[in-house]
């Protein structure tokens, strides 16, 4: 397999902020840290996942945690979308949020 490039995986408190991201998170910092230079951004690959719930604290959702992370990162396991869409979004790359 081959690697599909830079992605950005940003875990957050709840699944509201993970719906409102595009407001709250890239805005901010476009000044200091022009997100627009970033390659993950220019390709949206970008993605906020659900962080309390999967990626904030060891436990039995590990195994989950890691398909979340494949089905964002590499084409090979599309299939895990579907079964992980409430548990993360992908930003575009105008920062608005998208199905995963």
């Amino acid at each position: 397999m081959r690697a599909a490039g830079p992605a950005l995986i940003q875990p957050v408190a709840t699944r509201r902020t993970a719906a409102a991201i595009s407001e709250t998170w890239p805005r901010p910092r476009t000044a200091s840290m022009p997100l627009e230079s970033w390659e993950a951004v220019r390709r949206g690959q970008v993605y906020v996942a659900y962080g309390n719930a999967y990626f904030n604290r060891p436990g039995p959702r590990i195994v989950e945690s890691l398909e979340i992370l494949a089905a964002g990162l590499h084409e090979a396991f599309r299939d895990l979308r579907d079964k992980h869409r409430d548990a993360a979004l992908r930003l575009g790359a105008d920062l608005t949020p998208r199905a995963l």
